[in-house]
């Protein structure tokens, strides 16, 4: 999770947050920085049935999660080349159940920068063509996300029922 001002910050954490106890989940945010011995990342990682997190490095995290776990990753407009090929891919490569949360346009802060009818929101692929510089810039530093408590309530709830399976394999 994200929480400076770096961009991809999850706005609605704490609804999140809330949402997930409520299903049955007992919740722990997880704040990597490169302070936390890795470890104590391993530690939390190998004990974890799921994995929930907006596209971004720290999702490298998924290393340390057991074949047969879940990750949800959040896919921001604008990252979904990089998000497949960074965490989507290894993830399934990895025997994990891998689930992708596609930001809408109404979720992503750039609709409050941008028209809704820009290319920018509804043409990503056509930024990207413009280099990645920029790229960089509008999809991965200047974009927040606000999740669609409702929408996202079915993701976590078939994400609760996956690994509820999954431990009881173990």
């Amino acid at each position: 999770v994200r929480t400076g001002g770096v961009g991809r910050v999850m706005l609605n954490q704490a609804q999140v947050h809330t949402m997930a106890e409520e299903i049955g989940f007992e919740v722990t945010v997880f704040e990597p920085n490169p302070s936390v011995p890795l470890r104590e990342a391993y530690r939390l990682m190998s004990r974890s049935h799921v994995m929930v997190g907006v596209h971004g490095a720290a999702m490298t995290h998924l290393l340390f999660l057991r074949p047969g776990s879940v990750f949800i990753q959040v896919v921001p407009i604008g990252t979904d080349p990089i998000a497949e090929l960074c965490f989507g891919h290894p993830a399934k490569e990895m025997g994990l159940d891998y689930l992708e949360y596609k930001v809408k346009i109404e979720e992503s802060s750039l609709v409050e920068k941008y028209n809704t009818f820009d290319p920018i929101l509804r043409n990503p692929m056509g930024l990207h063509e413009k280099g990645w510089p920029l790229v960089k810039k509008v999809y991965l530093k200047d974009q927040n996300v606000s999740l669609d408590l409702s929408r996202f309530r079915g993701y976590l709830r078939l994400a609760y029922t996956k690994a509820k399976r999954f431990m009881l394999h173990l």
